[in-house]
């Protein structure tokens, strides 16, 4: 009877470590599809600050990940990778899309300039007078 008792509390404890372990998996997984969700929809913001919320949104579910890593299977390990790569994915997306913007405004902010210059009277005196 003690011997029956024994096992059965053996195996209740492997199963609830083994459903602890699942849900830690699945509860990282759930955050970390979240996060790339809110990253996606930040694509081509540029307030810094809602970018550094996300980021360490993911430092400390990359950490969580990383401090359990050793009881999660493989295909459970690369699954979670490709998420971090399609995380990156979307930062280096979002990224792009900034310095686009960036470089647009820098190219209007030149053409405005020479027009300008191209334009300025003053310009134009200072040409008469050399001659």
């Amino acid at each position: 009877m003690i011997a029956k008792t024994v096992l059965l509390g053996i195996c209740s404890i492997v199963i609830m470590l083994n459903y602890s372990c699942k849900s830690d998996f699945d509860n990282d997984i759930t955050q970390l599809n979240a996060l790339i969700g809110k990253a996606e929809k930040l694509n081509g913001d540029d307030d810094i600050k809602k970018w550094e919320n996300i980021n360490n949104e993911f430092e400390k579910i990359n950490d969580h990940f990383q401090s359990h890593r050793n009881k999660y299977s493989e295909s459970e390990i690369t699954k979670f990778n490709k998420l971090q790569g399609k995380y990156i994915a979307v930062i280096l997306k979002s990224g792009i899309n900034q310095l686009e913007n960036s470089i647009k405004d820098l190219q209007e902010t030149v053409n405005g300039a020479i027009d300008e210059f191209s334009n300025s009277s003053d310009l134009k005196t200072d040409q008469k007078d050399t001659e």
